[in-house]
Parts: structure tokens; sequence; C-alpha cells
């Protein structure tokens, strides 16, 4: 199922502001609503590559788990949403 697609503005956002200008070139060729927001110029600062991004079912509603891997360090982001 393509939970992505039906994710509010406000957790799309939350979403494309991690990704890498890589990332967003990927995301802008899936449909109209997401090329638009890999549009945006505030989305284009360098950032660390994700390693992983996973939406989750929970007993809760949903969870998006966002997983950067850099030479060093590991950092998870976990955001809870209801769809």
């Amino acid at each position: 199922q393509d939970y992505l697609s039906n994710l509010n503005d406000d957790c799309l956002y939350r979403i494309f502001s991690l990704l890498t200008r890589k990332d967003l070139n990927t995301m802008e060729l899936m449909n109209s609503r997401m090329r638009a927001f890999s549009r945006l110029t505030h989305f284009k600062d360098v950032k660390l590559p994700l390693h992983q991004l996973v939406i989750v079912q929970t007993s809760a509603g949903h969870s998006l788990v966002v997983q950067r891997v850099s030479e060093d360090l590991t950092t998870d982001i976990v955001f809870d949403f209801e769809m």
C-alpha cells in the first residue's frame, strides 16, 4: 500500500525536510504532489544520507522511522501520526 501519498502535508513536510537532494530528485518522480514538495527551496540544504525510511502501523496509528548513518553515528528519528 502507498502510505506516503496518503500522508497529510505537515507530515510530508517533515519527511522531505530530512531528505538529501538526491533523495528529493527520486521522490519527485512519484507523482505531481511529491514533485511539488521536492521542489520547495528550503529542502535544498545538504543533509546526511538516509539509510532507511519506514512507515509502520502501530496500535496508536502509524510511525515513520527515519535512520541516518554516518561514519561514526547512527541516528533514528521517529514521527507518530494518524492517517
